[in-house]
């Protein structure tokens, strides 16, 4: 979080089209869809609007939401991977894990107040959960699936292939 209202330098457009409707949803407007900026999936920017609302109309606000999803998938990521049947799945997914916490793509989105920030969280829990459900032959995890595909879909645009 470290300068997170100054690096990257400036707001894009993206960010500030966001930001206007996360002062709007703060202000009592409670859409399901978010028809300007060629239209967007609302689910990020009700977060960000919830961190507007705590703390005040600031870039660093807007982009809480974007490091909040970011440092979430860390141990979401740990998780996915210490579930799967491999060979020292601790060890690798405490790489795995390592990885999304420092390599440049996660980090870099995660500075960012733009919804697709917040669309691998969604990809990793579904996973998760999926192949809990496989797994173990959970009916609930299969649930979980399904209620992660749905927040997906409602987080970015490139969500709605996931069901494919």
């Amino acid at each position: 979080m470290w300068r997170l209202g100054d690096v990257p330098f400036g707001f894009h457009t993206d960010e500030g089209h966001n930001a206007l409707d996360a002062l709007r949803i703060a202000a009592g407007w409670r859409p399901a869809f978010l028809p300007g900026n060629n239209g967007r999936e609302p689910l990020f920017i009700y977060l960000m609007a919830a961190c507007l609302g705590v703390l005040g109309s600031s870039i660093w606000a807007a982009r809480l939401a974007g490091v909040m999803s970011g440092v979430l998938l860390i141990p979401a990521q740990y998780v996915l991977v210490r579930s799967l049947p491999l060979p020292r799945a601790g060890r690798t997914a405490v790489v795995a894990a390592a990885l999304a916490a420092t390599t440049f793509w996660p980090v870099a989105q995660a500075r960012y107040a733009l919804r697709a920030g917040l669309l691998p969280l969604w990809v990793t829990l579904m996973l998760w959960a999926w192949w809990r459900a496989v797994d173990r032959g959970s009916n609930r995890h299969a649930v979980v699936a399904g209620v992660m595909l749905a927040l997906a879909v409602h987080t970015h645009l490139t969500g709605r292939l996931l069901p494919f």
